[in-house]
């Protein structure tokens, strides 16, 4: 799609299963998902008992028979994430670009998690966002999310979240700090686990429509931390 048109993030296969609505092969606009290891007493839910007032949390369903719940682990109650400034860019244009995406991420603030933005270095911080020129297929940012259990403890990572400091296809144009921050709150809400939207209106929408966080995306995100990480939500129970 053209510079103004596609969100997109990651979809790493690695020969296992990538999860979430319309994650394509290879590297696709959907919604980033790694299954490193299945659970080992599987949690199935039937959609006609948990699909109800969960905004687009279960739109996959219209063209997929089940999608897996992936989110942070229950004991997570908030997250660090670090916005170092661009490399190589006018120091001005790379604080206004880096504070463009904290204002992004820190939209999703208490939507369900706590989440607090640093601008330095952190051992401890969960989340660490990479400044790229630009990204193939005229994607604006990406994020991967990694969800597995080990001996029994559910995990969660998001081992990449990128934003672009330049429009695609090698043009000089720096981007806007508006179009910094839009993406900065999609790929946040991808780190959270969130699925892409079926309306325009949504910030979580799969092409950049939308201007703010909606009360639905708002809506689907507790919607998701309201069902077990791991469960696998299914069309027939």
């Amino acid at each position: 799609m053209g510079d103004t048109g596609s969100w997109s993030t990651s979809c790493a296969r690695l020969g296992v299963v990538c999860l979430l609505a319309g994650c394509a092969d290879g590297e696709g606009a959907g919604s980033a998902g790694q299954l490193a290891s299945p659970p080992e007493a599987e949690i199935t839910l039937a959609a006609d008992e948990v699909c109800l007032d969960v905004g687009y949390l279960c739109a996959s369903l219209s063209d997929s028979a089940s999608f897996r719940v992936l989110r942070w682990p229950d004991e997570v109650r908030g997250l660090s994430v670090f916005i170092p400034a661009p490399a190589g860019l006018d120091p001005s244009a790379g604080r206004r670009l880096r504070d463009a995406a904290a204002r992004g991420i820190s939209a999703w603030d208490g939507a369900p998690l706590a989440i607090g933005v640093t601008t330095r270095p952190e051992d401890r911080s969960d989340i660490t966002v990479t400044w790229v020129r630009s990204l193939p297929d005229s994607r604006l940012g990406r994020a991967r999310v990694e969800w597995a259990v080990r001996d029994g403890v559910e995990r969660f990572a998001v081992p990449r979240f990128e934003l672009t400091t330049h429009a695609s296809g090698g043009a000089t144009r720096l981007r806007t700090p508006e179009e910094v921050e839009l993406v900065a709150v999609h790929e946040m809400g991808h780190a959270l686990g969130l699925p892409h939207s079926d309306r325009e209106a949504d910030v979580m929408y799969p092409q950049r429509t939308a201007r703010r966080l909606t009360t639905r995306d708002h809506r689907t995100s507790l919607a998701l931390y309201r069902l077990p990480g791991g469960a696998l939500v299914t069309r027939n129970h």
